[in-house]
């Protein structure tokens, strides 16, 4: 419930933890107070309505965003997640938002 009043939501398969407000749709790391502090600085949510969050989370076993699994190709867009443009190369997995690192890729 706190969550959702929050408007968080867990990933079921991917186990992360994402940010549902419009302005965001993204996943959040869960280390330290980063979550309280997204929420206070982001989205000024009083601490009185933050208050357990920590202790909550905790108990769920969330991974980091850069450590979970990617989305399988050709799933439909997740409905709490941004999509972005990004770039791709037919025969490769690889797949990222910033030209500079696909050139990387390939050299």
């Amino acid at each position: 419930k706190l969550l959702m009043n929050l408007q968080l939501h867990i990933g079921p398969n991917a186990r992360v933890l994402i940010c549902c407000r419009n302005e965001c749709l993204c996943a959040l790391s869960t280390n330290g107070s980063r979550v309280t502090t997204h929420l206070r600085d982001k989205h000024n949510i009083p601490a009185d309505m933050r208050k357990g969050l920590t202790k909550v989370l905790k108990t769920q076993r969330l991974l980091d965003p850069d450590k979970a699994f990617p989305r399988e190709d050709g799933l439909p867009e997740h409905p709490y997640l941004r999509a972005y443009d990004g770039f791709d190369y037919n025969g490769c997995t690889f797949r990222t938002v910033r030209l500079q690192s696909m050139k990387h890729h390939f050299s």
